[in-house]
């Protein structure tokens, strides 16, 4: 879990460059919606990865499919691109929540 928050933080500080880079997809949005959402995203790819043994096939296809809807369901489905994206990042925390508090004994 700490590492799974550790990697997302990280994960976070790489994409803040696209904040302030013009014409990009996070182009004039808040920072603080990416730096709490990737971790619960990190923690959510890393509960697939040891759920499915590993498969690093799986974790990719989650990621894709990850990044499938937050770049065209929310965006098309709210007019408000910017509402969509928090209230899908606050989606993701609380499956990664539920995610942490689902596993199996053997696994804490």
């Amino acid at each position: 879990m700490a590492a799974s928050l550790f990697l997302g933080l990280v994960w976070a500080v790489w994409h803040l460059p696209l904040f302030w880079t013009a014409g990009s997809a996070l182009d004039d949005a808040s920072p603080w919606v990416l730096i709490l959402e990737l971790p619960a995203v990190a923690v959510l790819y890393t509960w697939v990865f040891r759920r499915t043994r590993g498969s690093v096939l799986l974790a990719i296809g989650f990621h894709a499919s990850w990044n499938l809807c937050t770049v065209s369901a929310a965006v098309a489905v709210v007019e408000q691109w910017r509402v969509g994206v928090v209230i899908l990042g606050l989606t993701w925390m609380l499956a990664a929540a539920a995610a942490f508090g689902l596993r199996t004994p053997s696994s804490r």
